[in-house]
């Protein structure tokens, strides 16, 4: 059972500032979220993720992270959830509800030493528990890197973020950056090798996964976490080390209505991203991509000729 503080933490929200920012609708789902949650036993901190602390224009999704101080049951949960849902209408479908209109979606993080042990094991080992919900973990995690703090006593999210982007070993460093770098030769060298120039679907699955995986190599080269594909540019413009006009140049890529033109783009590119690689990580061997996109180019060179 979930018991009530006979002293709640305090009367309002820690982050004033950031409530203030956000449109009315959804400030005042967020202090409601609040107030359901602030007087219960345990509570440890409360975060807005997902496309409203990406600065998105008032989505109707709002996304919040609880954290609590131990683990707590589904059952504990619904409980939660039907507080702050109160007696509102609920999507028979979705079981999902409107507050004040937007349609608040909650994600638990139970257990503050269990969410620290998991952070560490995923940043030294890099790897999930096997016995953890991998998919749910990656996104709990991933969703902290951009959290805006509702209530956040302890600092959680600057603590998790700093070991989630830069406490891990170089070794890791290393292995993920060649990973993701011959994974993005491999689809640029796989999309030559096919030429299904009219299959519009598979060119542009094709296009996507070469640039995620750019954008991963490049990320794991300045120390920096990243799981998702849709937020390229928000990761880029963080970066150090990257090929010039990185982003504008993903975007010929993935927009191209030219699939050759395109190819040109991702060889180049990715030529750029090794070139950077092998001059800042000199234990990673991209000598052998090089040399793959090189005769890539010139294999069009010769047929355009």
């Amino acid at each position: 059972m979930l018991e009530k503080r006979t002293s709640p933490h305090s009367s309002s929200p820690v982050n004033g500032g950031l409530l203030s920012r956000l449109p009315e609708s959804h400030r005042l789902a967020a202090e409601h979220v609040w107030r359901c949650f602030s007087n219960v036993e345990g509570f440890a901190g409360l975060f807005i993720t997902g496309s409203v602390a990406r600065g998105m224009d008032s989505p109707d999704d709002f996304d919040f992270v609880a954290v609590w101080d131990r683990p707590i049951s589904d059952s504990q949960r619904r409980m939660l959830v039907e507080r702050c849902r109160g007696n509102r209408t609920v999507d028979p479908d979705t079981d999902r509800f409107h507050l004040n209109g937007v349609v608040p979606e909650f994600h638990f993080m139970a257990g503050k030493e269990q969410v620290q042990r998991l952070i560490s094991d995923f940043c030294w080992r890099g790897e999930i528990p096997p016995d953890s919900d991998a998919d749910r973990v990656e996104g709990l995690l991933a969703s902290l890197l951009d959290a805006l703090p509702v209530f956040d006593p302890e600092a959680l999210a600057h603590q998790w973020q700093k070991m989630l982007t830069s406490d891990y070993p170089p070794e890791y460093q290393l292995r993920r950056v060649h990973e993701q770098y011959t994974a993005a030769c491999r689809r640029l060298a796989h999309l030559h090798r096919c030429q299904r120039w009219n299959d519009v679907f598979y060119l542009a699955r094709i296009r996507l996964e070469f640039c995620e995986h750019v954008v991963k190599a490049l990320v794991s080269l300045n120390r920096r976490f990243y799981w998702g594909g849709k937020w390229f540019e928000q990761q880029i413009d963080r970066l150090r080390l990257k090929p010039q006009n990185t982003w504008p140049r993903i975007c010929t890529i993935l927009t191209s209505a030219d699939a050759s033109a395109a190819e040109d783009e991702m060889k180049g590119l990715a030529f750029s991203v090794g070139k950077i690689v092998g001059a800042s990580l000199p234990e990673i061997d991209v000598e052998f991509s090089l040399k793959i996109i090189r005769h890539l180019k010139k294999d069009t060179e010769t047929k355009n000729g």
